[in-house]
């Protein structure tokens, strides 16, 4: 910030060689106000990106978090297509998506949440790479009561058994949606999942997370 400042010269004749006292009281108010101009200017600009970095839900140019990269060795992030459901490899049959998709279009229309449900073979970071994917997708409102209402369940269907199948990440406009409220969801789901039955983990993740969300935010929620 003081960039601004030291580049400031007095080019003016009336500022140099000046020898009355007038006219130096004079130049030196002069000086004074130019400075005090500049300092206004730098501290309101500085201002302003930092409110900018730090709003959740800013503009796309300064998101909150920058971190959107996938992480190393793991697959690209696939787009949001049709559906809340994103199956790039078409795992997933197409009767379960819409079905899924219904349930989970009902807590967008509520402004509950935006969850959306991954099934992506090779994730072997997953609470990064489903964290990361959520901003990238700028999932969420981006203002507002409900801003960053986002969630991301990923599945890997590939996983070894060992490493879980499973996971999710949350956003922090959910901060009344705990571990312990998934604990349940993510069993169930896992016991599809681990069968090779995809249908049934995606549907089983779209039901369960719409009951748990709508008793915790919905409606006469406490």
């Amino acid at each position: 910030m003081n960039t601004h400042m030291t580049r400031v010269k007095r080019t003016s004749p009336d500022f140099v060689g000046v020898k009355t006292p007038q006219s130096v009281d004079f130049a030196r108010l002069l000086w004074f106000l130019l400075v005090t101009a500049l300092i206004v200017v730098t501290v309101s600009g500085c201002g302003f990106i930092k409110n900018a970095q730090q709003s959740p839900g800013g503009t796309p140019d300064m998101p909150y978090d920058e971190n959107v990269e996938v992480p190393s060795g793991d697959p690209d992030f696939p787009p949001l297509g049709q559906y809340w459901v994103v199956d790039p490899d078409g795992l997933v049959g197409i009767s379960a998506i819409r079905m899924a998709d219904e349930t989970l279009d009902d807590l967008k229309s509520q402004r509950i949440a935006e969850v959306v449900i991954v099934v992506q073979k090779g994730v072997k970071h997953p609470v990064e790479w489903s964290t990361h994917y959520g901003r990238w997708l700028r999932l969420g409102e981006a203002e507002g009561p409900h801003q960053n209402n986002g969630l991301v369940f990923l599945i890997i269907p590939d996983a070894p058994g060992s490493s879980g199948r499973v996971w999710y990440s949350i956003g922090r406009g959910l901060p009344k949606l705990t571990s312990s409220d998934m604990g349940p969801l993510l069993e169930e789901a896992a016991s599809y999942a681990n069968a090779d039955d995809l249908d049934g983990a995606v549907i089983s993740i779209a039901r369960n997370i719409h009951d748990i969300l709508l008793k915790i935010y919905g409606r006469g929620a406490q």
